[in-house]
């Protein structure tokens, strides 16, 4: 069965009638995904129960997930109102965007923060900041797709290490 061809100017279809990434629900839709299933589920799949770590840990994890979405989305903004893609950068616009971006990145520290008062170990997570101001500088002073990309790997990075230095701090 041959492929459809895309007229010029057409928009391809990219999940149905209505995608939830085109209705601004896909940062959410990631959260959400990252919190409950990934993080929570595997921890409850792995000691079989839901502690207050694995709650941290899911919003924090669950954060950085958006945040990637969300550089990603601020990235596209221009070519997402072309095609009518109505993602929640679009919808908010670039500046609130990249406010609600830095605080998606930095609120995992601050997370890490409170739990290191009870798990002074987890405070290793706090090395992420060597991350995340670079991420965060350059998205607000960022001009270019190139540059949005950059932030893009720096906060996959940062999400990475973040996630592992967390993982060492709670197993000791």
């Amino acid at each position: 069965m041959p492929l459809p061809s895309l007229q010029p100017g057409s928009i391809p279809d990219t999940g149905g009638k209505n995608p939830y990434g085109y209705a601004g629900l896909g940062d959410l839709a990631v959260f959400v995904f990252f919190v409950l299933v990934a993080t929570m589920g595997t921890a409850y799949i792995q000691i079989g129960a839901l502690d207050a770590n694995s709650h941290f840990g899911g919003v924090a994890m669950g954060l950085f997930a958006a945040s990637v979405l969300m550089i990603n989305n601020i990235r596209d903004i221009d070519t997402d109102i072309h095609a009518h893609k109505k993602t929640l950068a679009v919808r908010m616009g670039k500046v609130p965007a990249l406010v609600l971006f830095c605080v998606m990145i930095t609120l995992p520290l601050g997370i890490a923060g409170v739990v290191g008062i009870f798990l002074p170990h987890v405070l290793y997570a706090q090395f992420a900041w060597l991350a995340i101001v670079p991420a965060g500088v350059i998205a607000v002073f960022g001009k270019t797709a190139a540059e949005y990309i950059t932030v893009l790997k720096i906060t996959s990075f940062a999400a990475l290490a973040y996630g592992v230095l967390l993982a060492v701090g709670l197993a000791f």
